[in-house]
């Protein structure tokens, strides 16, 4: 698979500068591809043979540029995190099943994710706000460590515009944080309509994964319906 050369269009730091969101344009508009909410990408920095993965945070529709959710992690984490505009970088991809939505016209779709794992979803309820009739219920739930984890916020916020319910939870709260406390898993059995016609869509580490996933198919998921990007 070709490398393909991007550009910085913008670098927006969250959680006191522990993420980035990077925005990313074509430097050769020709080598632009299609992808599928939930796919991802390895990134590379000029003149480094390794890279990473990264889930892609734009939704397909957005033409001409896509964005990334970058953790600011000792090594190229770090060093993404410091580039500025017009810098360039170097990707392959896209990769991944992602998340096919458009099979699922009609469901309730339930988006479940953690941490820095908000970047595929976000891809995919920019895509539903696109075609919000396709699909029944469609709810957001997303679990960090304290308040100011919490990436996207006021993009979060603003889904109920769009009738997206989002359940958002912390496992350490602060003094000032009045939300859902606990593991996002913990959350399901009060708000999840009509198990039968929901499909799952869940990001995070394995241990997150397998805990979600015993819990969805104890409220009534089957395992079919539950699923992962990669």
């Amino acid at each position: 698979m070709a490398k393909i050369q991007m550009k910085i269009k913008e670098n927006i730091p969250f959680c006191d500068g522990l993420v980035c969101h990077l925005k990313l344009e074509w430097n050769n508009p020709s080598e632009s591809f299609n992808f599928v909410t939930g796919q991802f990408v390895t990134l590379f920095l000029p003149g480094e043979e390794k890279g990473a993965y990264f889930a892609i945070s734009s939704a397909p529709e957005e033409n001409g540029y896509l964005e990334f959710l970058i953790k600011k992690t000792p090594g190229l984490g770090e060093k993404l995190a410091a580039l500025k505009a017009e810098e360039t970088l170097f990707l392959e991809g896209p990769l991944g099943k992602g998340f096919p939505i458009d099979r699922y016209k009609g469901r309730h779709l339930l988006l479940i994710g953690v941490g820095t794992g908000i970047a595929p979803l976000r891809s995919v309820f920019r895509s539903i706000i696109r075609r919000r009739s396709d699909f029944r219920y469609v709810h957001l739930y997303y679990g960090v460590l304290t308040p100011s984890h919490f990436c996207y916020r006021e993009e979060i916020r603003d889904l109920r515009k769009s009738d997206i319910q989002a359940f958002l939870t912390v496992t350490t709260p602060d003094s000032e944080w009045a939300g859902r406390t606990g593991f996002v898993q913990g959350h399901f059995v009060d708000a999840i309509p009509d198990p039968a016609k929901c499909v799952a869509l869940l990001v995070g580490m394995k241990e997150m994964v397998d805990q979600c996933r015993s819990e969805l198919i104890r409220i009534g998921l089957n395992p079919d319906q539950i699923l992962i990007n990669y």
